[in-house]
């Protein structure tokens, strides 16, 4: 929380995230059940981009800490399947 670089870069990169996110959706639909909280991830990246001021840490570290693990393994498992054509 001190450091407002590490700080700002994670926020972006959870934009980056989210933006991905959906424009995978946008353009596999198929995969919206296949990922946990899919909704969610966009609605952060809505509030990280737009609702910059009503961030906070302690639900950013939370997300890094619990949800970030299981989204990647989700997207891991998805990109490991022959016919994944992304």
């Amino acid at each position: 929380m001190q450091d407002d670089l590490l700080r700002a870069a994670v926020e972006r990169k959870f934009g980056i995230v989210g933006e991905a996110r959906s424009q995978l959706l946008r353009h596999f639909p198929r995969y919206r059940d296949r990922i946990t909280l899919v909704s969610d991830i966009i609605a952060f990246r809505n509030q990280i981009v737009h609702g910059y001021a009503t961030i906070r840490d302690d639900m950013v570290w939370e997300i890094a800490q619990v949800y970030l693990p299981q989204l990647c393994r989700e997207v891991s498992e998805l990109l490991k399947e022959p016919d994944h054509k992304l």
